[in-house]
């Protein structure tokens, strides 16, 4: 192996060295053809001159990177895009009896894969959906004579389905009709009882998506609608008012009862168990909600973010008042280098220092709290900083697997990032390095990654230790849980790298499912390692992953099936040698809020808004901001996002997308670490301060300096009363106390130097 020094030598100028050191041995488990490798980075021009000898000197790459737009998903054949433009002409030109059996036989043996249905939309991102899905769409638009001939074929089987699952409160089996059966008579029959059940069981969102389906199509040809529907439309429209009410968006409640009460003023029917009139029990809701608090909020942190859909928001506003206990954190793996362009040591990797990278995202639950590095579980007394269950120490469990003590490679790419997740009295978390994608020219092989179950209330015994398909993939992060299940993101070393998301027991760390779900270059076009934090967002029975390589994807949580993928506009061109903030946006899942996914993606300056129920774009920021890091949360109607400075959007309205404000001016980057929004207040951590900003006014109302007690900005957590801010090498808790919203407090401007 060439030593460091002579890899730098053998670059050209301003190039990086693709290799670093060898970490542990190299077992390839696939084949790997280097003379054809080789061959095709020559042409390229990523490799230099041969030697004298004919041996190849190292490869090197520069700092500029090129990425493409449209990513590769699991999209049917050019045979089946041909049988079905076949299809689309034989129903455009009326021909049913010829079109129709052939087209039944193919969508109901159809598999997952997927169809572009914006295909036909010049100037839209394309969005996909199963093939059986679209099949369905296009048996809605057929006219009532040949709808009902498919319909008098089909609908014997749905109405078995219909009475068996509505017997047995089968979501999933409903849920089953609805997508293989759109087109059907029953589908709005299912759709109105999932809506309901999801009102029982306090999910609002979910219902509405579910009722939405039963009002004529708004988007054209792309919305998945009944094509008619039994229910009359002012019950589906005040069932819509009541899931905003229920969701607490009262804005959007209001805006949608006085449209109601304006065309169905006097319209009753059965609502809430009893005849009424609609629009008197909406009125009457929304005024009781009004006068209400609102109900308390879980004072538990169990995963990144707060909570499943990572989108939490403390109920009340707090004072910090002193810190309570610090405990020292073991430093992040050392790294080589960063970005071999620049000089990292004083610089800014982001928003952080690249020197004091912030790296640890502390969970919570009851009286512990637990932060995870590559080989260490730690956990502390929520109230004291004692290690828990009379430990001598904070480690719960070590792992010592060879190489997880060791560096990072040379020129890794991206912000290393560890979290946990709290569930079910046990703790899920990704350990090793945080290495995710490795160079093609070492095979692919990727530092040791696992997955490990902790028995909380077994002190800390491990449960299971999971590892990933084979030596090329690794885990991204912790993993989402549901029931008794657990949901993971996985990566495969390729040209381009894939990306997969998984299903393993929890109870025995049992593989389930797996779905892949994109392709795509990244900024180490495969030649340097890098690192990812990927994490799912889970809503009810729907998984939502943002892949930063280009599209977003929803997938049913219960059988792994694909129910939409978008992609967005990507940006086509970086370069390493510059502090690209937008691509240290790690980790940064979906945040969903009320029907709505907002994410910032890491290969976007852009952030965006989808529709949760179809995948359709809804806005895109109005102006690039490369300066958002993280997604923090929705207050009112407006999205809070932090990174460089505090940011504003609106989420509704002729300025949805907007920026309504962006704070400090200035030049200088404040931000370090990801903040939290309690009430109508966002706590933001800079460097040697958190400022505490009222969103409804516009303006910070406090800042508590760190300085007098010698700590550092850093990501935040919460439980019970106990706020935790975890830096580079320490985690600290304050005591706070709740405050009245109205709470005067004196503005204050950020510091002078910035």
């Amino acid at each position: 192996m060439i030593p460091p020094s002579e890899h730098r030598a053998a670059a050209g100028p301003g190039d990086l060295p693709v290799f670093g050191p060898a970490r542990r041995p190299v077992r390839r488990r696939r084949s790997f053809c280097f003379p054809a490798c080789a061959a095709w980075l020559c042409v390229m021009g990523f490799f230099g001159a041969a030697s004298a000898e004919g041996q190849v000197v190292i490869p090197s790459v520069g700092p500029v990177y090129e990425l493409t737009g449209k990513p590769r998903v699991d999209e049917i054949d050019s045979a089946l895009r041909g049988r079905l433009r076949q299809v689309e002409e034989a129903l455009a030109a009326g021909r049913y009896e010829d079109a129709l059996p052939d087209f039944l036989r193919w969508i109901e043996g159809a598999d997952d894969k997927l169809v572009p249905i914006t295909r036909n939309m010049p100037g839209v991102s394309p969005r996909y959906v199963p093939l059986r899905q679209y099949g369905q769409v296009l048996l809605s638009r057929l006219p009532p004579e040949a709808l009902r001939e498919y319909r008098r074929s089909a609908d014997g089987t749905f109405e078995v389905w219909y009475h068996q699952a509505a017997a047995e409160h089968d979501c999933e089996k409903l849920t089953r009709l609805v997508e293989w059966g759109a087109a059907g008579s029953w589908a709005d029959d299912a759709l109105w009882l999932l809506g309901e059940w999801a009102i029982q069981e306090g999910h609002p969102a979910t219902a509405r998506s579910r009722w939405l389906r039963l009002l004529p199509a708004p988007g054209g040809d792309t919305w998945w609608g009944v094509p008619d529907c039994s229910f009359e439309e002012p019950a589906v429209l005040a069932r819509l008012v009541l899931a905003s009410i229920l969701e607490g968006d009262i804005p959007r409640a209001e805006r949608e009862l006085h449209e109601f009460a304006s065309r169905f003023g006097t319209q009753s029917g059965r609502f809430g168990g009893r005849d009424a009139a609609y629009a008197t029990v909406l009125e009457d809701l929304l005024r009781e909600v009004r006068s209400r608090p609102l109900p308390p909020v879980s004072a538990d942190w169990p995963t990144f973010a707060g909570d499943d859909a990572r989108s939490k928001v403390l109920s009340q506003a707090f004072e910090i008042v002193r810190p309570k206990w610090r405990a020292g954190l073991p430093p992040p793996p050392p790294v080589s280098t960063i970005n071999a362009w620049i000089q990292p040591v004083g610089m800014r990797c982001g928003t952080e220092p690249a020197d004091a990278p912030r790296g640890y995202f502390a969970s919570a639950v009851d009286d512990c709290v637990w932060v995870a590095t590559p080989r260490q579980i730690l956990a502390w007394d929520v109230q004291t900083g004692k290690p828990p269950w009379g430990l001598d120490g904070p480690v719960v469990v070590e792992f010592a697997e060879p190489g997880l003590a060791e560096g990072l490679p040379y020129n890794a790419l991206g912000p290393a990032r560890f979290s946990c997740t709290l569930a079910g009295g046990r703790l899920f978390a990704r350990m090793g390095l945080p290495i995710t994608v490795s160079p093609a020219l070492t095979g692919g092989d990727v530092p040791e990654n696992f997955l490990v179950c902790v028995d909380l209330a077994g002190q800390g015994r491990l449960l299971w230790k999971a590892a990933p398909p084979d030596r090329d993939w690794a885990f991204e992060g912790p993993p989402l849980v549901r029931d008794g299940d657990i949901y993971v993101l996985l990566r495969r070393s390729d040209i381009p790298s894939r990306v997969y998301l998984a299903c393993y027991s929890a109870d025995r760390g049992d593989a389930r499912w797996q779905r892949f779900l994109c392709a795509a270059d990244s900024p180490g076009r495969g030649l340097l390692y890098e690192m990812e934090h990927l994490l799912p967002t889970l809503q009810g029975d729907t998984l939502y992953v943002s892949t930063n390589l280009g599209c977003v994807a929803a997938v049913s949580a219960s059988t792994g099936n694909i129910r939409w993928l978008t992609t967005y506009p990507r940006i086509s061109r970086g370069d390493l040698s510059q502090n690209e903030v937008f691509r240290f946006r790690s980790p940064s899942p979906c945040l969903y809020h009320n029907g709505v996914l907002y994410l910032a993606p890491r290969d976007s300056r852009y952030v965006f808004a989808l529709d949760a129920a179809n995948g359709q774009i809804l806005w895109q920021s109005a102006a690039e901001l490369e300066g958002v890091v993280h997604l923090l949360g929705v207050v009112g109607n407006r999205l809070a996002a932090s990174g460089d400075r505090l940011y504003l959007l609106e989420t509704m309205g002729p300025n949805a997308g907007g920026v309504s404000l962006v704070w400090p001016d200035g030049k200088e980057p404040m931000g370090v670490g990801r903040g939290l929004i309690a009430g109508n207040r966002i706590y933001w951590p800079t460097e040697d301060a958190i400022y505490v900003f009222d969103v409804s006014a516009g303006r910070p109302m406090k800042v508590v300096s760190l300085e007098p007690w010698g700590l550092k900005g850093g990501n935040m957590a919460f439980c019970g009363n106990t706020l935790f801010l975890v830096g580079a090498t320490e985690i600290a808790a304050f005591e706070t106390e709740i405050v009245s919203e109205d709470t005067a407090e004196v503005p204050v401007a950020p510091n002078s130097s910035d």
